[in-house]
């Protein structure tokens, strides 16, 4: 039960953060002249990096607990973003 709060929590900050992808979009293609496909690129190696790094996560889990892993993984992808 102490988890469903932080997974909550991610899945509200996971719409957040795809919604700033979107809006990011507006004004990147008219400031940095970037085409839908370079962005599409862009959005796509943001992606597998993300999906990349998921995989030695939940390697970590059954060690240092589920709690402390999806904390880590969140501060971390904050300070990523």
């Amino acid at each position: 039960l102490r988890v469903i709060p932080l997974l909550w929590l991610s899945y509200v900050l996971n719409i957040v953060d795809r919604t700033n992808l979107a809006y990011a979009q507006l004004q990147m293609s008219t400031d940095l002249g970037l085409s839908a496909r370079a962005f599409g690129l862009g959005s796509g190696i943001f992606f597998l990096a993300y999906a990349t790094m998921q995989v030695p996560a939940n390697h970590v889990i059954p060690r240092l607990g589920a709690v402390r892993v999806l904390s880590a993984s969140m501060v971390l992808w904050g300070l990523s973003a």
